[in-house]
Protein backbone atom coordinates (compact mmCIF):
# COMPACT_ATOMS: atom_id res chain seq x y z
CA UNK A 1 0.00 0.00 0.00
CA UNK A 2 3.08 2.38 0.86
CA UNK A 3 3.05 3.68 -2.82
CA UNK A 4 3.25 7.12 -4.12
CA UNK A 5 -0.14 8.74 -4.02
CA UNK A 6 -1.45 6.78 -1.65
CA UNK A 7 -3.92 8.44 0.71
CA UNK A 8 -3.80 8.04 4.80
CA UNK A 9 -7.39 6.90 4.40
CA UNK A 10 -6.51 4.15 2.03
CA UNK A 11 -3.69 3.14 4.11
CA UNK A 12 -5.65 2.88 7.12
CA UNK A 13 -8.48 0.49 5.49
CA UNK A 14 -5.84 -1.71 4.27
CA UNK A 15 -4.03 -1.92 8.30
CA UNK A 16 -7.99 -1.95 9.31
CA UNK A 17 -9.35 -4.83 6.85
CA UNK A 18 -9.43 -7.67 9.12
CA UNK A 19 -11.97 -6.29 11.39
CA UNK A 20 -10.36 -6.06 13.76
CA UNK A 21 -10.88 -3.03 16.68
CA UNK A 22 -8.66 0.23 15.53
CA UNK A 23 -5.68 0.61 17.73
CA UNK A 24 -4.90 3.64 19.81
CA UNK A 25 -1.77 3.98 18.35
CA UNK A 26 -0.18 4.94 14.75
CA UNK A 27 -0.64 2.74 11.96
CA UNK A 28 1.65 4.74 9.62
CA UNK A 29 4.82 7.32 11.01
CA UNK A 30 6.90 9.30 9.18
CA UNK A 31 10.41 8.78 10.14
CA UNK A 32 13.91 10.85 10.13
CA UNK A 33 15.20 13.12 12.87
CA UNK A 34 12.16 11.75 15.27
CA UNK A 35 8.43 11.62 15.14
CA UNK A 36 7.19 13.50 11.83
CA UNK A 37 4.29 13.67 9.11
CA UNK A 38 2.80 11.87 8.22
CA UNK A 39 0.97 10.31 10.86
CA UNK A 40 -1.87 8.27 10.76
CA UNK A 41 -4.03 6.85 13.38
CA UNK A 42 -7.56 5.83 13.75
CA UNK A 43 -8.41 9.09 13.96
CA UNK A 44 -6.05 11.79 11.82
CA UNK A 45 -4.27 11.42 8.63
CA UNK A 46 -6.96 10.48 6.41
CA UNK A 47 -5.79 13.04 3.93
CA UNK A 48 -2.16 13.03 4.31
CA UNK A 49 -0.62 11.84 0.58
CA UNK A 50 2.64 9.10 0.08
CA UNK A 51 5.24 10.79 -1.63
CA UNK A 52 8.27 8.66 -3.63
CA UNK A 53 11.12 8.31 -1.17
CA UNK A 54 9.69 9.00 1.84
CA UNK A 55 10.26 6.61 4.51
CA UNK A 56 7.56 5.46 6.93
CA UNK A 57 7.31 2.94 9.94
CA UNK A 58 4.46 0.62 9.45
CA UNK A 59 2.60 -0.93 12.40
CA UNK A 60 0.83 -3.62 13.25
CA UNK A 61 -1.41 -3.69 16.33
CA UNK A 62 -3.11 -6.85 17.86
CA UNK A 63 -6.05 -5.66 20.29
CA UNK A 64 -8.90 -6.75 21.95
CA UNK A 65 -10.58 -5.82 24.86
CA UNK A 66 -8.75 -5.87 28.11
CA UNK A 67 -5.58 -6.77 26.35
CA UNK A 68 -3.39 -5.84 23.03
CA UNK A 69 0.16 -4.64 22.56
CA UNK A 70 2.24 -3.64 19.22
CA UNK A 71 2.86 -6.87 16.84
CA UNK A 72 5.57 -5.88 14.38
CA UNK A 73 6.56 -2.43 12.70
CA UNK A 74 8.69 -2.26 9.87
CA UNK A 75 10.51 0.77 8.14
CA UNK A 76 9.44 0.74 4.23
CA UNK A 77 10.72 3.53 1.55
CA UNK A 78 7.95 4.65 -0.16
CA UNK A 79 8.40 3.93 -4.16
CA UNK A 80 6.34 1.31 -7.15
CA UNK A 81 7.32 -1.16 -5.36
CA UNK A 82 7.39 -0.21 -1.93
CA UNK A 83 10.68 -1.30 -0.27
CA UNK A 84 11.80 -2.68 3.10
CA UNK A 85 14.40 -1.32 4.84
CA UNK A 86 16.54 -3.36 7.16
CA UNK A 87 16.60 -6.95 7.94
CA UNK A 88 13.91 -9.06 6.43
CA UNK A 89 11.56 -11.48 8.42
CA UNK A 90 13.89 -14.69 9.26
CA UNK A 91 16.96 -12.98 8.97
CA UNK A 92 19.73 -13.05 11.27
CA UNK A 93 21.92 -9.76 12.36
Amino acid sequence: TCRPGVTGAEVRAVALADGGPAPTEPILLGVGLGLEPPVVTREVGADVVLVRSMVVAVSAWVAAEGVGGWYERRLVAVDDPPRLIGPQPGAHA
